[in-house]
């Protein structure tokens, strides 16, 4: 049986999957950012190697995308994994200059016909009605999965061969948790996570179920489709001429394989607004528009440099603006995490409250009085002042229920304090370093959580030894 902490911290993520599925999507290329961000000990002593022009700048160059002073960078002979400057780069010069029909693009609003419905324009995959039903990322994926059909005749051949294939070497490179196998799921030791990608899988499979029956598109090409937007795609203006709405969604050939810096994910929550009768207090995620980050002309999208780069250096911009990246989000949302995790997520007597890297509560005075409350119903038990908690109760309280989780979580070290974990692994995992890959994610996840709770105990404990002393 779940219990009410855990089902307020089900509640939470719920959340933030639903609000990043209506939301503001923004990129995530994990399949790039491992090269530097997530890394076992033998990737990271890899260097990147300068490739000779490709296929794909012949493309980009044939249909209008110029990149001049940008060129590609590999490893281990798969191209695309990162982007690195030929020469110094200003800030503030544009180094991008995307056409707008260069990308492939969802518009948030489609034309409709008298009647209000949108024809589809890929009837041999989506219906009129299913068209008009579908999700952004789905109707995205399709329009992907019909360029792919149409082989050498697809205007953005040159692209689709340059993104990770739909199977064999490089796949990884647009991994997601939703591939990752139930044993992996379960190393996450973090059921609510697991909670919401097997939810996700379920959606999936009513989305691949809306397809035309003959499509002729196997389960394997949609999801990865599906994977390739959910990794790559941006939320913007992508409308000719530009509304400045910012509610379409698109793949920006070239832009999307710029690495991304680690900012970190922005939180409003309000402990005050959950308690033991009240619903959970909702995480927002704040998700800037993409015109913070992209310039728009009216026929191009436009990547300006933000700060100098010289050359030869990695070409990187911020995805995420805020003070506080969480493990779990970045999971759900883009199968990665980013090297450092700056925030945390715990239930106390059922109360979320968010604890940052040194230790310290969010809203701190609301979410004392909120777990002060929760325990006068949960614990009705004389306190040492008042017959109720004090405030050394209340952080007592706190550290009790971060070293309890701490305790509870189990990763692949020695020498962090852990019980042993071997990542089991599946036999259909016929790529080791796709493997390797998740155990290391799985590690540095349970590794980074585990310091975040033992952080916020020590400093919970030093509150209540600094309360101990004012009443003594």
């Amino acid at each position: 049986m779940t219990s009410l902490p855990q089902l307020y911290f089900y509640l939470v993520l719920h959340a933030i999957f639903v609000g990043s599925s209506l939301g503001w999507q923004f990129p995530s290329l994990q399949r790039r950012r491992q090269a530097g961000k997530i890394s076992s000990p033998a990737e990271s002593s890899r260097t990147s190697i300068r490739i000779a022009p490709t296929a794909f700048d012949d493309w980009c160059t044939s249909i209008g995308i110029e990149k001049q002073k940008l060129e590609h960078t590999c490893k281990e002979g798969i191209p695309g994994i990162s982007v690195r400057s030929t020469s110094s780069l200003a800030s503030g010069e544009c180094a991008i200059v995307l056409p707008v029909e260069a990308a492939i693009v969802v518009l948030h609003d489609d034309d409709a016909d008298n009647n209000n419905v949108v024809i589809s324009p890929i009837p041999d995959l989506l219906c009129d009605k299913a068209w008009n039903q579908a999700h952004q990322k789905l109707k995205l994926a399709c329009i992907l999965l019909s360029e792919h059909k149409k082989g050498e005749a697809s205007t953005y051949k040159g692209y689709i061969d340059h993104l990770p294939p739909i199977s064999g070497p490089g796949r990884a490179r647009c991994d997601t948790l939703d591939r990752w196998t139930q044993a992996q799921l379960t190393a996450l030791q973090s059921p609510g996570l697991v909670e919401i990608i097997v939810k996700r899988a379920e959606m999936d499979v009513e989305w691949f179920e809306s397809l035309q029956s003959d499509s002729d598109v196997s389960r394997e090409q949609f999801d990865w489709a599906l994977d390739i937007v959910r990794t790559r795609a941006f939320a913007g203006d992508y409308s000719v001429p530009n509304n400045g709405e910012g509610n379409d969604i698109a793949l920006l050939p070239v832009v999307d394989d710029l690495n991304h810096q680690e900012t970190s994910l922005s939180y409003d929550i309000d402990p005050e607004s959950s308690s033991l009768s009240q619903s959970p207090g909702q995480t927002k995620i704040n998700f800037p528009p993409v015109a913070h980050v992209l310039g728009r002309t009216s026929t191009a999208i436009c990547w300006v440099a933000h700060e100098i780069h010289e050359s030869n250096s990695e070409v990187a911009h911020s995805y995420l603006h805020g003070v506080k990246s969480i493990g779990e989000d970045f999971l759900i949302e883009w199968g990665f995490i980013p090297s450092i995790l700056d925030a945390n997520i715990i239930t106390v007597q059922g109360v979320p409250i968010l604890t940052r890297g040194d230790g310290r509560i969010e809203n701190e005075s609301t979410a004392l009085e909120t777990i002060r409350k929760a325990i006068e119903i949960s614990e009705p038990v004389a306190f040492s002042t008042d017959n109720r908690p004090s405030d050394g109760d209340v952080w007592r309280c706190i550290a009790d229920a971060c070293d309890k989780e701490a305790d509870s979580l189990r990763f692949d070290s020695h020498d962090a304090g852990g019980t042993l974990l071997v990542l089991p692994t599946s036999e259909d995992d016929d790529d080791d370093s796709l493997a390797r890959r998740r155990h290391a994610i799985t590690e540095s996840f349970l590794q980074g959580k585990t310091k975040l709770l033992r952080n916020a105990s020590k400093w919970a404990r030093h509150q209540e030894q600094m309360c101990q002393k004012a009443l003594s």
